[in-house]
């Protein structure tokens, strides 16, 4: 794995964006494209058009593969990522070298490179990614100091997020930050698709056999479904009660004081 501030499994070459094989676009329908992409970044809402073609003569298109960390804490230049498609996760490593996940992100969004201080940026699928230097923002945002406030929104959302991570370490117990992180990932219809128990146990500050027993605890008593890579939520309640242990109904957690 490596030691904190340093991921040493996999740091990919970012990639050119490549077009499906066997089509062909052209330049300018690329070109309008893409502006109409970074138009959707919350960041970047109410430019014209002609900003957004500024912007765009700066900006990096890049294919990360899967599973490839394209940002690490080392990186000197502030770089600011908009995740145009697929997902990326950003992640902190424990002094022992242990993943743990502080946000996933999916687009449209955008997020710093720096003042990630500790933070890995991680693709977790094939993903196309957007990035240009804050260098080459500086005019941009001496023009228009709404962007530059959604950029300080950004850095305060991601520093709430982190806080959230650690107060959860500190706070609740194994069961407890599982229930709250299923709660969080699972869609309308009480399902979690696409993620391993492994990342489960990142994203909860845990180890999979923690959670295997958690959610071999709860299957059992018809709390969820499991299947491979995949938890559906059968009493969202008794998940609900769990992480709110004042409640007279809250169930008994399997992972009461265990890491």
């Amino acid at each position: 794995m490596g030691v904190a501030g340093r991921d040493t499994r996999r740091v990919g070459t970012l990639r050119p964006a490549s077009k499906p094989a066997g089509t062909r676009v052209s330049p300018a329908a690329r070109r309008e494209h893409a502006m109409e992409l970074l138009a959707l970044a919350p960041v970047f809402r109410g430019l014209a058009l002609e900003e957004l073609a500024g912007l765009f003569r700066e900006v990096r298109h890049q294919q990360v593969p899967r599973e490839t960390t394209f940002h690490q804490p080392t990186d000197a230049t502030t770089v600011l990522y908009f995740l145009k498609r697929g997902r990326v996760r950003l992640y902190r490593l424990t002094p022992e070298g242990r993943k743990v996940i502080i946000t996933e992100l999916r687009p449209p969004t955008a997020f710093l490179g720096q003042g990630m201080d500790g933070e890995f940026a991680e693709a977790v699928e094939e993903s196309l990614i957007c990035t240009v230097r804050l260098q080459a923002l500086e005019g941009l945002l001496r023009r228009r100091p709404d962007v530059g406030l959604r950029l300080l929104e950004l850095v305060g959302r991601r520093l709430w997020e982190l806080t959230r991570r650690v107060e959860e370490m500190a706070t609740l117990t194994a069961g407890q930050r599982l229930a709250t992180v299923l709660l969080r990932l699972a869609d309308a219809g009480g399902t979690v698709d696409g993620v391993t128990q492994e990342e489960l146990g990142e994203m909860s500050g845990t180890v999979r056999q923690t959670v295997a027993r958690i959610l071999g605890a709860w299957e059992r008593k018809e709390y969820v479904e499991v299947r491979r890579r995949s938890v559906r939520i059968i009493r969202r309640d008794r998940l609900l009660a769990l992480v709110t242990p004042d409640r007279n109904d809250a169930p008994e957690d399997p992972a009461d004081n265990t890491m």
